[in-house]
Formats: structure tokens, sequence, C-alpha cells
């Protein structure tokens, strides 16, 4: 399959995956909707799983992307990470839906999208001015982070309003001197 089919179910993918239950798209779904045929789609991507770890794959790196230097800022990297997390907010509702019904699913989510996250976030806090913190310490660091951006989002999408960084940036620190 070359570079523009692939892109073509992908792109098509990500739009069902916003609208739809994994378990409800099919493979002649995904064919009709992109104009690959099905028997490109199977030989490429061999499951629906795949189709979703190629998904998520593009979204992480995309999000990644698109973070512009952040330069010991903290609250531009919450803003940053806010701003790219809201963009995919339908893809990310109806994933945290599957994956409340599928384990393959979650671990898929937090392979793919969590893991280069939380990879970022380490980067950025063993980065500091203080490079002598302690890899556990880098780590924790970064899970209490990714802990309060998606507590931030969640708590947007139950009572609305808009995620600010500054306040992101508040519950981690509190998160954060009370485990330490």
């Amino acid at each position: 399959m070359n570079d523009q089919a692939s892109s073509a179910v992908l792109d098509r993918a990500l739009e069902l995956l916003s609208t739809h239950d994994l378990r409800d798209i099919s493979v002649d779904h995904l064919s009709e909707a992109s104009g690959v045929p099905s028997f490109d789609i199977i030989r490429e991507f061999r499951s629906r799983e795949r189709i979703l770890e190629a998904v998520l794959n593009r979204e992480a790196k995309l999000l990644v992307a698109s973070l512009p230097p952040f330069e010991n800022d903290l609250p531009a990297l919450a803003n940053a990470l806010i701003r790219g997390c809201q963009t995919r907010l339908p893809l990310l509702r109806r994933l945290l839906s599957e994956a409340s019904r599928d384990k393959r699913v979650a671990a898929l989510i937090h392979e793919t999208f969590i893991g280069p996250l939380q990879w970022l976030l380490e980067s950025f806090f063993r980065d500091e001015k203080n490079t002598s913190r302690k890899r556990e310490d880098v780590q924790l660091a970064a899970r209490l982070f990714l802990n309060a951006l998606v507590g931030s989002l969640i708590m947007r999408e139950v009572f609305g309003g808009e995620v600010e960084a500054r306040q992101l940036c508040d519950a981690f620190l509190h998160r954060a001197s009370m485990n330490s």
C-alpha cells in the first residue's frame, strides 16, 4: 500500500473512531470510507487493533511535533499539551470508553499515546536546571503531570469550561508536594 492510500485509511479511521466504537467499524466500512480496497487494508494492517495502533502512533507523533520549544517553561508546555489534547477529545473520549470495556485497547492507548507523552515529560523534567534528579523522581514527576492533565481534561468534559495551564500546573505542584 502506498503512503497516500495508507494516509487515507488512517484519516478515515480517525474520523470513524471519533464517532463509532471500534467493534462497530468493519474493514468493509473503512474501505468504503477511504476508497482503499478491503484486501489492501487487511494485507497492510491485519486487524482493527493494528489500525487503531497506527492511528494512535500518528496522533501521538503529531501532538509531540506540534509542541513549540518550551525551554524550562512548564506553563507553556501545559498550554501546548492542553491544546493538543483538546483537538483530539472526540477520539480520546471514544477510546477511553472503549478501553473501559477492552483491556487490550487500554494497553494500546497507554503504549502508543500515553507512553510518548510520558517520555516527553520525563525529558522536560530531566532537562530542567537540576539535572541531578534520580530517574525515579523524573518518572514520578512525569506521571503526576500526566495525571493532572488527564484529570483536568476530564473535569472540563464533565463540568465544561476551559482547562487553564496555570490550574494544571497548580494541580501538578500540589500533587507533587504531597508525594515528597
